[in-house]
């Protein structure tokens, strides 16, 4: 659990972070998102000591981060950057295992958690664990950089803008792999964005940031349907319906649609988890216009009318 309270950094005469306070549980992803110089990752350098605050207190799991070596904070923490940083004379396997090695794993360790994160990320160890970062596009790049943060198995994951350079389908299919990740399900996890809809697609919690300060956090259903003020509600007005998307599962309407027996295996299956956006999306791929969900005990065949139908009231109310 990271807690921060009270958070203030000044430079010379410009106050970059001003008393801002959140807490992350284990297993939590929290994402700042806000203007541009908001503090976005101001904050986050300040939860490793890269920068170090004005005043303000940073907890992880009750003890403050001033209570340990900078050495010992940043081993208990993966970072992962926009440009990857990946050492351009390693392998990618020798990068992803950097960290295990600094901290005295054997050699037999590293390589079967190197294959096992290269082989979870979409990189054939056959293929990439030799290569060196300049033979690999962008998005292998990134899940590279990605493997590598979570190589030592770190409690703590800062991203800083990690999907920022990479092309819209590539971005989309990086982020839905990171979201499958099961073991992110287990660790502390912080996201510097700039993209509402990264913030609302990863986040658990949502920061939004101006000037410094906090305007919010919540959950992104919360932010949606109470926003705090007039800048969080201006904020978010240009992708409304886009996040609303995002926001609303299928487990959100099967209260007010009907059950069936009848099964049509023809027809694509959704989990009630899904949000509205994947789901769309999937049907439009699939040329269907109907789809199925099924829960523990009963099956629900719906169509897009449907779905554009629980969107149109959900907005309403």
């Amino acid at each position: 659990m990271i807690e921060v309270r009270d958070l203030s950094k000044q430079f010379d005469a410009v106050e970059a972070v001003k008393g801002v306070s959140f807490r992350v549980e284990e297993g939590q992803t929290l994402a700042l998102v806000g203007t541009s110089g908001s503090g976005k990752t101001t904050i986050l350098k300040m939860l490793n000591r890269l920068v170090e605050p004005t005043s303000g207190q940073i907890s992880i799991n009750g003890t403050s981060i001033l209570d340990q070596s900078v050495t010992d904070l940043r081993r208990r923490m993966g970072y992962v950057i926009q440009d990857t940083g990946l050492f351009p004379h390693y392998t990618i396997a020798e990068n992803i295992g950097l960290v295990p090695g600094l901290l005295g794993w054997e050699p037999d360790r590293i390589h079967q958690r190197t294959l096992e994160l290269m082989d979870r990320l979409s990189l054939p160890a056959d293929t990439y664990a030799d290569q060196y970062p300049h033979q690999l596009s962008g998005g292998q790049q990134q899940r590279a950089g990605i493997a590598r943060a979570l190589a030592a198995d770190p409690p703590i994951i800062l991203m800083d803008e990690p999907f920022g350079a990479l092309d819209p389908i590539t971005r989309q299919d990086i982020r839905s792999e990171f979201k499958e990740l099961e073991e992110l399900k287990r660790k502390t996890t912080i996201l510097v964005t700039h993209d509402v809809e990264e913030a609302f697609d990863l986040g658990d919690l949502v920061c939004v940031l101006d000037a410094g300060t906090v305007q919010q956090t919540g959950t992104p259903n919360e932010l949606l349907t109470h926003p705090a003020n007039d800048f969080v509600r201006r904020f978010l007005a240009d992708k409304f319906t886009t996040l609303q998307l995002q926001v609303l599962k299928l487990s959100d309407l099967l209260p007010h649609w009907k059950a069936t027996d009848k099964v049509e295996e023809q027809l694509p299956f959704f989990k009630p988890t899904q949000c509205l956006q994947t789901t769309m999306d999937r049907l439009l791929r699939t040329g269907s216009s109907r789809g199925v969900v099924r829960t523990d005990s009963r099956q629900f065949v719906f169509d897009i009318n449907q779905l554009l139908d629980g969107l149109q009231k959900q907005i309403a109310s």
